[in-house]
């Protein structure tokens, strides 16, 4: 038979029973304290780090906009810069009409003089047109002679010119019909000439002679040679 006897009083027991528990009090409230000590740090770090790409976010969207803004104006020069090139590359555009003038000269025969040219080019814009060369007012009592009119671009009198066609017209003297007709045969058969119109062709004094006056309505292709 064994018999065992506590020694230490109760009142010892029930201290050191308090003092576990309040050891374990005091680690469970220093573990939350740590814990929330270590979540307010997190949360203070996420905020700045928030701030800090909310600052980098707001410095990109500024630089989109002045990225935008520039490629805009970019565009407006590019779209002026284009528009000025179209306007100097239609401005020195070939000039065909020396040659041409040339040509006239050329294929006049002997018979035929001409004495005055009025041009109207087709208008490169609104409102501008250039007209060159004058035309003397018409004789009174003039009548027209029985000459055929010659067109190459429409069946009807005064045919429509075209966009890009030059009016021309044409006045000059001609020793007779013949000369005449041979010099509108020449007009006809001239590339990019495609009406050729016979407006007044009378007989006048000329001298101790007589010659026939004569107007001619052209329409010449501007792209034409």
């Amino acid at each position: 038979m064994n018999c065992s006897v506590n020694l230490v009083p109760m009142i010892r027991l029930h201290q050191r029973r308090r003092i576990r528990r309040r050891n374990a009090w005091l680690g469970t409230w220093a573990t939350a304290v740590v814990l929330l000590a270590i979540g307010w740090g997190s949360q203070q770090v996420a905020f700045q780090a928030q701030a800090r790409l909310s600052k980098q976010v707001g410095a990109l969207q500024s630089q989109r906009a002045e990225v935008r803004r520039r490629m805009t104006l970019a565009a407006s020069r590019h779209a002026a810069l284009l528009n000025r090139l179209q306007t100097i590359a239609e401005a020195h555009r070939p000039q065909p009409w020396p040659r041409r003038l040339l040509t006239l000269t050329q294929i006049a025969p002997p018979g035929v003089f001409l004495s005055a040219l009025r041009l109207t080019v087709p208008k490169l814009d609104p409102g501008l047109e250039k007209s060159r060369g004058l035309l003397p007012a018409r004789e009174a009592g003039d009548k027209p002679a029985p000459a055929a009119r010659t067109d190459r671009g429409s069946s009807e009198p005064n045919a429509p010119a075209e966009p890009n066609a030059s009016s021309i017209r044409l006045q000059g003297h001609a020793l007779d019909y013949g000369a005449l007709s041979q010099f509108l045969g020449g007009l006809q058969n001239l590339p990019g000439w495609h009406h050729v119109e016979l407006v007044r062709a009378t007989q006048t004094p000329y001298g101790d002679g007589l010659m026939i006056a004569f107007e001619l309505d052209c329409r010449v292709l501007e792209d034409g040679p």
